[in-house]
């Protein structure tokens, strides 16, 4: 078989932290008035907090600060992450793709500091020596920058990478930078979010290192 590299987005994927980081997020925009819908949280998926912040900024004439909402935010998603495990199913693919020699990277929207801590806490750290986050480069998902710089770390052709993503900002990314897309459903996304994915799969267990293999 050919040799391929694999590229896993973090949150949604690798952890499901979908409800501590909005859960989180909402309780400190809740000062202000404002509660995002989950219909709202869906044009944020995927995107850097810093991006999120911006727009966040100017729809609701905000004077937010992005250093001081981290913090507090990651005050409260810790709480969320100590009571957290990894999926089994995760764990059987990642051992898989190890085993048959596919070095792997995070490409994660999320900020590098936050990226370490989760990965620890879930016991994933072994899997990923190349953790690429919002702080590495300067175009955020739904440009291709992180997933490009990811495969320049594995020395890898990006037509030879494989990313595995829940966002459909994501998944743009990965799919304008040349990439296979293995589009992840985790029921907090819609299956429509997933449509220009290569293969589309709702538990690791539906995937092996031969399954990916076979999207070449």
């Amino acid at each position: 078989m050919m040799e391929y590299y694999v590229i896993f987005d973090m949150d949604g994927v690798l952890v499901d932290s979908h409800r501590m980081i909005w859960e989180s997020f909402n309780k400190i925009l809740g000062r202000y008035g404002i509660n995002l819908s989950e219909e709202d949280i869906k044009k944020y998926k995927g995107k850097s907090l810093k991006d999120d912040i911006v727009d966040w900024n100017q729809r609701y004439g905000l004077k937010l600060d992005l250093g001081s909402f981290t913090d507090e935010a990651w005050d409260l998603e810790v709480q969320f992450l100590k009571t957290m495990k990894p999926d089994k199913g995760l764990i059987t693919l990642l051992d898989d793709l190890k085993s048959n020699g596919v070095h792997l990277a995070v490409g994660t929207s999320s900020q590098r500091f936050r990226a370490d801590i989760i990965l620890k806490y879930m016991g994933l750290t072994e899997y990923f020596p190349i953790i690429i986050s919002s702080d590495d480069v300067t175009l955020h998902k739904p440009n291709p920058d992180i997933f490009l710089e990811a495969a320049r770390r594995l020395k890898a052709d990006p037509t030879n990478c494989v990313v595995i993503e829940d966002a459909q900002n994501g998944i743009c990314a990965a799919k304008s930078g040349g990439m296979k897309v293995v589009g992840y459903f985790n029921g907090h996304n819609d299956i429509e979010d997933l449509k220009e994915s290569d293969l589309v799969i709702r538990n690791f267990s539906d995937l092996s290192y031969r399954r990916i293999a076979k999207l070449f």
